[in-house]
């Protein structure tokens, strides 16, 4: 049967432990307050992130999109790890670069299935579309690592 590895950024807002029950493997985006930059539930936990923006004196913080390479590394651990295909749910396109990234990452491995999915949203919209996928494809067949062959597997470049 067929492996299918499934691939969120962190704007998804999964638990690092739950995320990696379910087989999902986390790609961060970057929270900068002032100076300081974090990698977005690796540096900082969303608790964390949450009691930092809601301190009184906070600086505002920016955000950046999850690099091309960091989407690329996962992309390349997971086909390492014996998946066969990677489906890749990001948060929206509308709302980060982070698409985009993903896209670029998916270009640079022409010749693996990788697909790269639109949340159309954030946090849970992100993470209900990537913990869904994850038991769609468990769901299929498993092959003993909970992922398989499944709908979620098709190849689209789009």
């Amino acid at each position: 049967m067929r492996r299918v590895a499934i691939v969120t950024d962190s704007a998804s807002d999964l638990d690092a432990g739950m995320a990696a029950a379910d087989g999902i493997a986390l790609v961060p985006l970057i929270a900068i307050f002032g100076d300081e930059e974090y990698r977005a539930g690796q540096d900082m936990t969303p608790r964390e992130f949450w009691a930092r923006l809601t301190a009184p004196g906070a600086p505002f913080p920016r955000t950046a999109a999850a690099s091309a390479g960091a989407f690329q590394q996962a992309f390349e651990r997971c086909l390492a790890d014996g998946a066969e295909a990677v489906v890749c749910v990001t948060v929206a396109g509308t709302l980060s670069a982070t698409l985009k990234s993903a896209q670029m990452a998916r270009d640079a491995l022409p010749d693996r299935d990788i697909q790269v999915v639109d949340s159309w949203g954030a946090t849970c919209g992100c993470s209900w579309s990537s913990t869904r996928s994850s038991t769609w494809c468990a769901a299929a067949g498993s092959d003993g690592a909970g992922r398989s062959s499944g709908p979620c597997c098709r190849s689209n470049r789009s």
